[in-house]
């Protein structure tokens, strides 16, 4: 009997994650069985609202829509990659009228993401700068969240968003407040 490694990832907006292994016997291969694993995987880690429509597997590179009976035509070298895939689109934006002078003379600019997941109740702006992107959580005290920073010259630019985002906590929490309540009204 051969052995089949499932690797299951995470990914969202702002970050990737690797989840876990599940392995299971080629000859027993039940993938319905196998499609409640991973689901239970998933919610026992990260998700609480679980859709198998959001399970996509790498193929030869490339991310297909997870059929999971065409399971064994995705399987390379006796495994395979399943991604859940939680990423938002960004047209939901909420653009805010106000903006901090930047050290190379340009603009950062801030908008919200109200529906964005998985940290949708935890306050934060987006700052934009020089075509770079950080987001900022500004719940207790202003700091960047996630993995993302700007860099090179730009990075001075990150310190004065954050102040800027600290120094204004109360207009940005309103305007978070503002905006979250419109969307989930």
């Amino acid at each position: 009997m051969k052995r089949i490694d499932i690797h299951i990832k995470y990914l969202n907006n702002v970050e990737q994650r690797n989840i876990a292994t599940v392995s299971t016997e080629q000859t027993s291969l039940d993938l319905n069985a196998l499609l409640f694993r991973i689901q239970e995987v998933l919610e026992s880690t990260i998700l609480s609202d679980f859709d198998a429509k959001k399970l996509f597997i790498v193929s030869h590179g490339q991310l297909v829509s997870l059929d999971i009976y065409s399971l064994n035509e995705h399987l390379e070298n006796d495994e395979a990659t399943v991604c859940y895939i939680d990423v938002v689109t960004l047209n939901n934006a909420k653009h805010l009228p106000v903006d901090c002078k930047a050290k190379n003379g340009s603009k950062i600019v801030f908008d919200i993401f109200p529906k964005e997941r998985p940290h949708r109740y935890l306050p934060h702006v987006m700052a934009s700068c020089c075509g770079e992107t950080i987001r900022i959580e500004f719940k207790d005290k202003a700091q960047v969240l996630g993995i993302q920073h700007f860099s090179g010259n730009n990075a001075t630019n990150e310190k004065i968003a954050v102040r800027f985002v600290d120094e204004n906590r109360e207009y940005f929490m309103s305007e978070w407040n503002r905006i979250v309540e419109t969307q989930y009204k």
